[in-house]
């Protein structure tokens, strides 16, 4: 078995983890590989509650645009591959009106929202009948009551989602410690590189 690995980090946190899964199998689940550095929210965190915060995040946006909840526009997949089938050249997403607002308070209770205006200059809203579907789609995977959409959130007005922002910028003890990890996979690889050409060398 063929191990691959990759470099990871959220969109909801500043965590940067490396992900191992099978080279062969390219839909098996990823594991976890090593913390590389852990954010402030996640320093006793494991892997599997890194994966899942970003997960929701994706669950609710993944259901807005697959049904056309909101005004959207086409992307080049070139540059953003996400909900991309990796065939097609273009795919579906928020219209670069509308944002997408949402952090993981104290309790780890995901607090979202969606803000802007489509092209007619109305505000956007979910209707009733979207927001029971997120709530249903949320339910299944984290649990009732550990969700919420909101109308507006705004850093001054929410001060957790200002935490949260700055949480997810990177810093320089991120970068330094995806430098180090980074070196000293290259000297690993490249120890491992010698000790199979000594290996070749005597038995041939």
């Amino acid at each position: 078995m063929a191990i691959n690995s990759q470099l990871w980090s959220p969109d909801t946190c500043s965590c940067i983890i490396e992900e191992l899964w099978d080279g062969d199998n390219p839909q098996s689940p990823h594991s976890l590989g090593e913390f590389i550095y852990r954010c402030s929210e996640h320093q006793h965190g494991d892997y599997h509650i890194v994966q899942n915060e970003n997960q929701t995040k994706n669950l609710v946006l993944k259901h807005v645009v697959e049904n056309d909840v909101l005004p959207l526009h086409m992307i080049d997949t070139k540059t953003s591959l996400e909900f991309q089938t990796r065939q097609k050249q273009t795919t579906k997403n928020l219209h670069r009106n509308i944002t997408y607002n949402y952090y993981f308070d104290k309790d780890r209770k995901f607090i979202f929202s969606f803000e802007g205006i489509d092209k007619n200059g109305d505000i956007v809203t979910l209707s009733n009948a979207d927001k029971v579907s997120i709530h249903n789609i949320l339910n299944k995977h984290i649990g009732a009551g550990k969700h919420q959409i909101v109308d507006v959130l705004h850093p001054n007005l929410h001060p957790e989602y200002r935490a949260s922002l700055d949480n997810r910028g990177r810093n320089i003890d991120a970068v330094l410690a995806e430098n180090r990890f980074r070196e000293r996979r290259r000297l690993q690889q490249n120890l491992q590189q010698k000790q199979n050409k000594i290996k070749e060398f005597f038995t041939k």
